[in-house]
């Protein structure tokens, strides 16, 4: 039984272009989200334009100690991009429950 011959590929000479990656825009996001009094915004790149933004505000404090306690009184998946012009475009990406 005769045996067929299979073309062999040549190796690519170049690599692929791959899109930039979008600058972190973690501490605008922080800034530019409403916050209520006492909130702390932290904000975390998950992957590309998509971002977990949690809104972090302070227990009851125990009388007479230095340590205060904070909680997670808002959390959301974003989305954001940076439109012309320099202003960010927030969609909330957050699954409804």
């Amino acid at each position: 039984m005769p045996t067929e011959e299979l073309p062999i590929q040549a190796e690519p000479t170049s690599t692929p272009a791959t899109a930039p990656k979008p600058a972190d825009l973690s501490a605008e996001i922080a800034l530019a989200v409403a916050k209520q009094p006492g909130d702390r915004v932290r904000v975390a790149r998950v992957w590309g334009d998509h971002y977990r933004c949690n809104w972090v505000a302070p227990k009851n404090r125990l009388e007479g100690s230095m340590l205060e306690s904070f909680h997670i009184r808002h959390s959301r998946f974003l989305k954001v991009t940076r439109a012309e012009g320099g202003k960010l475009n927030i969609q909330d990406m957050t699954a409804a429950n």
